[in-house]
């Protein structure tokens, strides 16, 4: 009678193991659709590594171009994301760099991939590297930084009275 009743919950045991792994395979297959990228700040070409004390105390360190790179082959490769948004703070690139950024988004929108550029105001870097994604959009009451943005060098431009 012991035996039976060890196997019983062997069974039961072995019921709720399936219906786990079942749940648990659902919960996989969620269709990834958007992914959200925060750019802000300096964007170092090279990721900085840090140990676990300097991790501890000053954060993770920024994402750097190498990783951003990397996450967007990923996507690129893979059929779930439909759309990244690039959500720009204020990020402080080199020309250089922001041609480089520019690229990497360029190669994932030939990937087939729908990229959106949100910001709460533009300037000239930030604009550039909006220009590269598939739509551009601004917080309402939001501006367009000039690239002129000393008095007498934006004279009879039109920007003298933004």
């Amino acid at each position: 009678m012991k035996r039976k009743f060890w196997q019983r919950l062997n069974l039961l045991r072995a019921i709720r193991r399936i219906i786990r792994s079942a749940r648990n395979a659902l919960k996989r297959r969620h269709d990834l659709d958007t992914i959200l990228f925060s750019l802000g700040g300096a964007i170092p070409a090279l990721p900085e590594p840090r140990s676990w004390l300097e991790r501890r105390f000053l954060g993770e360190p920024a994402l750097s171009l190498w990783e951003l790179e990397k996450a967007f082959q990923q996507i690129a490769a893979d059929p779930r994301p439909k759309t990244v948004i690039l959500f720009l703070r204020d990020p402080a690139l080199s020309l250089a760099d922001t041609q480089t950024l520019r690229a990497l988004i360029e190669r994932l929108r030939g990937a087939g991939k729908d990229v959106i550029a949100y910001a709460q105001s533009y300037d000239l870097g930030a604009y550039l590297i909006a220009s590269a994604c598939s739509r551009i959009l601004m917080q309402p009451g939001g501006r367009v930084v000039p690239a002129c943005n000393l008095p007498e060098r934006c004279a009879g431009t039109g920007w003298d009275r933004a």
